[in-house]
């Protein structure tokens, strides 16, 4: 009986001894003392911790499950779970893992030793940071889309935090260089006819001194002092000396040319005309004509390599894609090509012989409203008062010029439009006497 007491009082301590005194948690394999009272394996189960005798109320070791936003894969005798890392939470007691973030979501709530309990969605204009630790702010250029942050399109650029497309602005340098694109596309436009020898109205061609001197409805844009020689060639003039061919010219003045000799170096006949057209011949024109002292051949050089460069600047940033304002450009630039080539076209009818025919032939309607063809011989002949009042009207223009200068320069477009003689035209007078 005193053996099976001492046996049981043995059994007593032993089992006390499991219970209050601490698990060696070094050896805890092998230490009977970390067994596991409810299924008496060595260390707690998976998702548990152990706490010792001295930490539990009632005194004795015992295994807890693990809180939320902590975690224990595997059996042990650990005194606390683990936190779930970074981009994980655990939502349940007694977890055997940690469930990673969903997309666009992170553990804002997450503080290293205290696990994430669950996973929140970035609030706009953040995106999860690499791995779903936290949110960051989308980078500057970009935008949050749907659960990450994308890049704005190509030219345009964005705040930091930008939470949609509508954030994202041409980029200052794209406006930039896209105005001075399309400035630089306005000179070609206007300049390439320039350097091209684009023609001017003819106001009068006469002798002044030991020179013929052309002077223009518009400007020439001559140079003073050209970077080269100057070769101009006029035509519609209706004169023989002058129509088709070349002449070597010095300035005179913003709308007059001296005509020093003919191609060849013959010297210029006299010859007067106050209608027809000039033009710098080419490839002179690109050297001789100009503003100030800079030729326009020089301008387009500069303009057409400095577009150059800013288009393979605009494609080096993508703004090539932007095809609505690269349309906008190209039209405003044929916009205003458009409207000079209308006005310089208006000018071959506001030349003053031109304005001063129309306002003749006016008068001639109002006075002979339906000309018409008559035969020839007596009966169609000019009246005194008919010539005089030509002249009357055109003295300004015919000065002390001959018949030729009459026949070609008046009577000629005055005309040309009913192709009947000018007696037909005025209205024919029956001849008195014959000289």
């Amino acid at each position: 009986a005193v053996d099976r007491t001492e046996q049981a009082v043995e059994d007593g301590c032993g089992v006390l001894d499991e219970l209050l005194r601490p698990c060696d948690r070094r050896n805890w394999r092998r230490d009977p003392r970390c067994r596991n009272p409810l299924d008496q394996q060595h260390g707690c189960r998976r998702g548990e911790y152990m706490l010792d005798a001295a930490d539990t109320p009632g005194g004795y070791k015992h295994c807890e499950a693990c809180v939320l936003g902590h975690y224990q894969p595997e059996r042990s005798v650990n005194g606390s779970c683990l936190a779930c890392p970074a981009g994980r939470y655990s939502n349940v007691m007694g977890a055997t893992r940690c469930h990673p973030c969903a997309p666009g979501t992170a553990t804002s709530t997450w503080g290293g030793s205290q696990g994430a309990t669950s996973c929140s969605a970035c609030p706009p204009g953040q995106m999860p940071t690499p791995g779903n630790a936290a949110c960051m702010d989308c980078p500057a250029n970009t935008f949050k889309h749907g659960t990450a942050c994308a890049s704005c399109p190509a030219g345009t650029r964005s705040k930091p935090k930008s939470t949609s497309s509508q954030d994202c602005t041409v980029a200052p340098e794209v406006i930039a260089e896209s105005a001075l694109l399309v400035l630089l596309w306005v000179l070609l436009v206007l300049g390439l006819p320039r350097a091209c020898g684009r023609s001017v109205p003819i106001h009068d061609v006469h002798l002044e001194g030991d020179y013929m001197v052309v002077s223009t409805c518009l400007p020439h844009r001559v140079l003073k002092r050209p970077w080269g020689p100057v070769k101009v060639r006029l035509h519609d003039t209706h004169h023989s000396s002058l129509d088709g061919c070349v002449f070597e010219a010095k300035y005179k003045t913003s709308m007059s040319l001296k005509l020093i000799s003919k191609d060849g170096g013959l010297p210029v006949r006299h010859a007067e005309a106050s209608q027809g057209y000039l033009a710098v011949c080419r490839p002179y024109s690109a050297f001789s004509m100009g503003k100030r002292c800079f030729p326009i051949g020089l301008v387009v050089a500069f303009a057409v390599a400095l577009s150059v460069f800013l288009l393979v600047s605009i494609v080096a940033k993508g703004a090539h894609r932007m095809r609505e304002l690269l349309l906008i450009m190209a039209g405003l630039a044929m916009l205003i090509g458009g409207f000079d080539v209308s006005q310089w076209r208006r000018s071959f009818n506001d030349a003053p012989l031109t304005q001063r025919c129309k306002a003749f032939q006016e008068r001639l309607r109002a006075e002979h409203p339906h000309p018409r063809a008559c035969p020839r011989g007596p009966d169609r002949a000019v009246s005194i008062g008919q010539i005089w009042e030509l002249y009357d009207f055109f003295q300004d223009f015919v000065r002390d010029r001959n018949m030729y200068y009459v026949a070609s320069n008046l009577l000629r477009p005055l005309t040309k439009e009913a192709q009947l003689s000018y007696a037909e035209v005025v209205g024919p007078r029956k001849v008195r006497w014959f000289v």
